[in-house]
């Protein structure tokens, strides 16, 4: 109950397509990572759980983007 949360996911960024960041595993995409995320803020708001995101992502801006995309 008041353990470690670990969601080890992998996001690939793919700007030239109408959902830009999807689930990968290793370099093949997987799904939009949107319904993930809406379950992941659910589970956030419920229980004051901190998120993490380590960087890896080709660049700044990109992961920029990602902070701002998962912040709305």
């Amino acid at each position: 109950m008041h353990g470690i949360r670990f969601f080890d996911i992998r996001v690939g960024h793919y700007p030239d397509s109408e959902e830009v960041y999807y689930i990968n595993h290793d370099v093949t995409r997987i799904r939009q990572i949107i319904s993930f995320f809406n379950d992941v803020k659910r589970l956030v708001y419920e229980s004051n759980e901190i998120l993490r995101f380590p960087v890896h992502f080709p660049d700044d801006s990109a992961h920029q983007d990602f902070v701002e995309f998962v912040s709305k």
